[in-house]
Parts: C-alpha cells; structure tokens; sequence
C-alpha cells in the first residue's frame, strides 16, 4: 500500500510590525500569531473589521486588502476584511452579503491590480496595455496563458490575445481588478455585485 506523505504547511507568524499594519492590539490578536507564539497552520488569515465608511455614490459593503505577505513566495499571509458598521437593510441580505464578501476575498488572493506584479510567471506574463477593439480605446488586459486558452474557448476565438479589465473601479475603487462588465455581464468580478447569483466563472478561477 502506497503510502502519501502530506508536507505540513508552514506555520503563519506575524511580527509586531505587522500587527501594527493590521491596526489591532496584541489583546485582540490570536497569541499563537504574536512573535513570540507558535504561529498558526494556515495559507491565509483574513481579519474581518467593522469600520465607518465614507459613502460614495453607491453603498459600500465591504473592502478586502492583503497587508501582509510571505517573504519568500510573495503570496498574501496576513489580510483585512473590513466591514460597513452600517449595512443597510437589503432583499436576501445574507446571500448578498456572501457574494460580497466572496469577492472581496478574491481581491485579497490575487485579483488586484497592485498584486499582479507578484505573480510568480512575472508581469508581463499576467497583463498588458493595448487598444480596445471596438473604441480604440486604451485598456488593460489580463494575459496570462490560462486565461487566454479559457477564453479562445469561451468566446470560440483562436485570434483572443487577453481578456479585458474594467477601468472605471467601481464602488472600491480597484482600477483594472475587475473583468470588464461589457464583456463579463454576471461574473462575480465584475466592478459592482448586483445579485447574490453571480457567476464563478472560469476566467477568475483560471487567474
């Protein structure tokens, strides 16, 4: 019988440094992460925080930051969820909350524009600049090979060179760190979360 050896993750650690940058207090962070603790088997601890947020436009639910980050593989360890103290009162507000927060998450592990240069295939691999087809406009593009091999076949288009970034934000303010709704309509990364039932579609996952 084969015998599978599963290689223990490294404990996650966080310095007092890093504990300041999260903006909490030894009293309310988990003693195993303090430098003098054991730390924690974990890839990624995200810490939710309830906070006043300034509103814009249009409600903000939620916004999700890497603060910290592995030395060696550049990977998000350390994150903050932050939370509006004042969410309103909204139709199927659990499930809508999940999608926000889901997304949310998915900035946190990578889908941000300020993270792409931490890829491990390198920038240049992941997005590029170039003219949009049909405005002739300027935009950016996620380039990275799954995700163009996903879209040829999504789009049935062996000509697709990358598939469009949003360029507008959003309610967060994310330049270029959301697909393009245009191209995307329903994709649970796209710039606003219009109904608990957006799609996880294989260009995020391929990301």
């Amino acid at each position: 019988e084969e015998i599978i050896k599963v290689q223990q993750l490294d404990k996650v650690k966080f310095t007092d440094s890093e504990i300041n940058t999260l903006g909490f207090n030894e009293n309310e962070i988990n003693s195993n992460l303090l430098p003098t603790g054991e730390g924690i088997s974990a890839d990624l601890i995200i810490f939710p925080k309830f906070v006043e947020m300034p509103q814009k436009s249009q409600l903000v639910l939620a916004i999700g930051r890497p603060e910290i980050f592995d030395q060696a593989t550049k990977r998000p360890i350390g994150a903050i969820l932050s939370i509006n103290k004042n969410i309103p009162t909204i139709p199927n507000t659990q499930s809508y909350l999940e999608s926000v927060f889901l997304h949310q998450i998915t900035h946190i592990l990578g889908f941000m524009h300020e993270l792409f240069d931490k890829f491990e295939i390198g920038i240049d691999n992941v997005i590029k600049t170039d003219l949009e087809t049909r405005t002739r406009k300027t935009k950016k593009f996620i380039i990275s090979p799954k995700v163009v091999e996903y879209g040829k076949k999504y789009f049935n288009c062996s000509n697709l060179t990358g598939v469009e970034l949003e360029d507008l934000g959003g309610y967060d303010d994310y330049n270029h760190s959301h697909w393009e709704a245009r191209i995307l309509l329903g994709e649970y990364m796209n710039s606003e979360v219009h109904t608990p039932e957006q799609a996880i579609s294989g260009f995020t996952l391929a990301l």
